[in-house]
């Protein structure tokens, strides 16, 4: 039997990739959390146009928008 065991990752820590004014940290991959599954901070800049219509074949995306709003 897997047992899940939490995961905690403290506001700045995680593997950081910035690019075009985007900020993106990755906060929980695949390889520790032992199943398919990453949980990323994306922060964007006001007005950012963002990824175009897109589709993930084998991949779902839940957006939590903290701040702002999508456009």
């Amino acid at each position: 039997m897997n047992t899940i065991q939490p995961h905690f990752v403290q506001d700045g820590e995680g593997r950081h990739l910035s690019m075009m004014g985007v900020s993106v940290t990755f906060k929980l991959e695949s390889t520790d959390a032992g199943a398919p599954f990453t949980l990323w901070d994306y922060t964007a800049p006001p007005h950012f146009a963002g990824p175009g219509a897109h589709y993930h074949k084998f991949t779902d995306e839940t957006f939590y928008v903290l701040e702002g709003t999508p456009t």
